[in-house]
């Protein structure tokens, strides 16, 4: 799967006339993990690193208001109709200048909700569109602010506060100053409470772009000793590679709902896909070329085995039809080999058959033998009348009959004429 890229814009006003203002990107895999360094060029410039990869756009915390208010347990287009006049009186503008977007209601039944000015929004879009760049999904950057159970996560750039603490929704603040804008986050007990305690019991953790560091870096130190605890790390590419990681996460809103929800038809799908259309076409290309190739010398081997065949039975069926049609071969010799068969356990040889088996662990001899419509008739020579017995038994055995026409002892043994008669005689 290709590489996502994302792309910060400095506010949702930026556009391709203005290249006095730079934006950032960056590439992440399916799993948000980042895998090259952070982009800065123009917006054209980001349209050609952004060639044949899904793209996700931030933009400013400023430019998207964001708020949770309760809702009883309802669907999402009934939801839709009721948040503009649920909000109408928290929102500066008129409901009806205003795109709503809603995230995943959460368990208190509390309904994450973004709101944006449609004017400012389809400018951005038709901006984007100029250059090539069709986006997947447009989030606002403190909607991507990392969660954590443990500490309240600060993320601090172009003097811009981002807070997020455990199971409450981002707000985003002016930096300076710090502290109030912090107790105003709910990290710090109001200097208006005289019993509050000298430090909160939160546990912080701040990002912070190098940028912004050396301007910063005095209030930060005061805010260590108003945390419980407070771990700092200085990004130097900026903070976007974390927040681009966070633009996958279930809880990041994403803007374009409604009719600006992207459009999933293929050709608008083809630019960014059509690399790997490319590579799927020419994979299916050289499997249908093996399987022709393959096709081909299995029929080869097949002509040249029927030629084998013919021949073969050419040999053992001189004048058959079936030579003809090599399907019918087999049918051919299954045939002969039956009705040799049924020759062998019949007549004089079916006969003899039964008597060697009469005969087995003796010293008997078949003198004499005679063959005339079903009837055998033996002379035998035996050592004692039990074998003619035996034979008489076995005869039975396989449905034939075993008649002693007469025994003349000699020598200690016995010579006998024996009938033998097939099925049915």
């Amino acid at each position: 799967m290709p590489d996502i890229f994302v792309l910060q814009l400095p506010s949702l006003a930026v556009t391709a006339e203005t290249p006095s203002s730079p934006v950032n990107w960056v590439n992440i895999d399916s799993h948000g993990v980042v895998t090259g360094p952070v982009g800065r060029g123009s917006l054209a410039d980001a349209a050609e690193a952004a060639t044949g990869k899904a793209v996700r756009v931030l933009v400013p915390a400023t430019d998207v208001f964001l708020t949770a208010p309760v809702f009883p347990a309802r669907g999402a287009a009934k939801l839709l109709q009721l948040v503009p006049f649920a909000l109408e009186d928290q929102l500066a503008s008129d409901v009806e200048l205003l795109h709503f977007a809603l995230g995943r209601q959460r368990s208190d039944q509390s309904l994450p909700v973004a709101v944006v000015d449609h004017q400012r929004l389809r400018a951005c879009l038709v901006s984007l569109e100029s250059v090539g760049i069709r986006p997947m999904s447009l989030q606002s950057e403190a909607s991507v602010v990392p969660a954590n159970p443990a500490h309240a996560v600060i993320v601090l750039e172009s003097g811009r506060l981002m807070v997020r603490q455990a199971q409450q929704l981002p707000i985003s603040l002016d930096a300076t100053p710090m502290l109030p804008a912090l107790e105003l986050a709910g990290l710090l007990p109001s200097a208006n409470q005289t019993d509050a305690p000298s430090a909160s019991a939160v546990h912080g953790l701040l990002y912070v772009s190098a940028q912004d560091w050396p301007i910063h870096q005095a209030d930060i130190d005061v805010l260590r000793s108003h945390l419980a605890s407070l771990n700092v790390q200085v990004m130097a590419d900026g903070v976007l590679p974390l927040l681009a990681t966070g633009t996958g996460h279930a809880d990041a809103i994403n803007v374009l709902q409604g009719p600006y929800a992207p459009s999933t038809r293929l050709s608008d799908q083809w630019a960014s896909y059509r690399w790997a259309g490319f590579a799927a076409a020419a994979l299916l290309a050289l499997h249908l070329g093996g399987l022709g190739v393959r096709f081909w010398h299995n029929h080869q081997q097949e002509h040249a085995l029927d030629i084998s065949l013919q021949a073969a039975a050419k040999s053992a069926l001189p004048n058959s039809r079936a030579l003809a049609q090599p399907a019918l071969v087999r049918l051919a010799i299954e045939n002969r080999v039956r009705s040799m068969r049924s020759a062998v356990d019949a007549g004089l040889m079916g006969a003899l058959a039964i008597v060697a088996d009469g005969f087995k662990g003796s010293d008997s001899v078949v003198e004499s033998a005679s063959y005339q419509e079903g009837r055998t008739t033996l002379t035998v020579d035996v050592p004692n009348s039990q074998i003619l017995e035996q034979v008489r038994s076995t005869a039975i055995a396989h449905g034939w009959a075993a008649e002693l026409q007469g025994s003349t002892p000699h020598d200690s043994r016995s010579r006998a004429r024996l009938i033998i008669r097939e099925p049915g005689q």
